[in-house]
């Protein structure tokens, strides 16, 4: 019984998760999502997605790291978008790892910039996919036989997201070495 009522929370879960990832992307299509910017620190987003995500990377017997090697000022973003990406890129590389790490970094350029990296060493993307990874709707494995589930809107919401903050998002990533997603935030 207990294994069912899991398998049924996961699943209603999952399309919740959905339900909001669609919502938000109509939304931002149709140019009526609406931003509240404020100051806030980069710090405290990761050390919430870092707690929201502790059991499910302890489940997987996957360590969660963090580091940050800058003593950090708040900058004006729209926390909701922030969160979601940050937590979109957390979720996204423990769920490809099997196995290892993912490190969660916080760093500030010279340029007064801040770098906020998402680094696993799970399956990794392939070399093709990653030209079109932000375009809605694909996925590296499509069709029914895929191992992972999803719609394939997750990373092109999270571009998005870290778009209306003014961070640019990049990945570099090599099949079967992991991936490292780095969201840049100007502050100047």
């Amino acid at each position: 019984d207990e294994y069912i009522f899991e398998g049924i929370k996961s699943s209603s879960e999952r399309i919740i998760r959905t339900i909001d990832m669609i919502l938000d992307f109509s939304q931002l299509r149709s140019r009526s999502f609406s931003l509240k910017p404020k100051p806030i620190l980069l710090s405290g987003i990761i050390k919430d997605s870092i707690k929201q995500n502790y059991e499910y990377a302890r489940s997987k017997g996957i360590q969660l790291l963090y580091n940050c090697n800058c003593e950090e000022k708040a900058i004006v973003l729209d926390e909701y978008t922030v969160r979601k990406a940050v937590a979109h890129l957390v979720d996204n590389a423990i769920k490809f790892t099997k196995q290892g790490h993912v490190r969660i970094s916080l760093a500030a350029a010279e340029d007064k910039s801040y770098h906020v990296s998402v680094a696993d060493t799970g399956i990794g993307i392939d070399g093709e996919y990653l030209q079109c990874m932000f375009e809605p709707f694909r996925q590296e494995k499509m069709g029914y036989g895929r191992p992972y589930e999803g719609v394939g809107l997750g990373l092109a919401l999270t571009q998005e997201y870290f778009a209306l903050n003014n961070a640019k998002l990049s990945v570099a990533s090599k099949k079967g070495e992991g991936s490292v997603f780095t969201a840049v935030f100007k502050t100047a």
